[in-house]
């Protein structure tokens, strides 16, 4: 199961044994894959938009937008 905690912006995963592990600092637009695999996130830092693989720990910038205003994840 996948998690996040808002007031931190930690995304996390919680395993059948009861364990948790902290994936990534995401940010308030973020939007988990319909299979769960992956992970959707947009950092208005540096305005980029960037895809973690929960089951290959890897992330990849998918986008960058200079001085872009996200308004929603779909």
């Amino acid at each position: 199961m996948v998690f996040s905690r808002a007031a931190d912006y930690l995304v996390c995963i919680r395993r059948a044994d009861g364990t948790s592990e902290k994936l990534l600092s995401g940010g308030l637009w973020m939007k988990l894959s319909a299979d769960g695999n992956d992970l959707a996130y947009w950092i208005p830092r540096t305005h980029e938009l960037r895809v973690f693989s929960i089951p290959a720990r890897n992330e990849r910038i998918m986008d960058t937008i200079p001085d872009a205003r996200m308004r929603e994840l779909a």
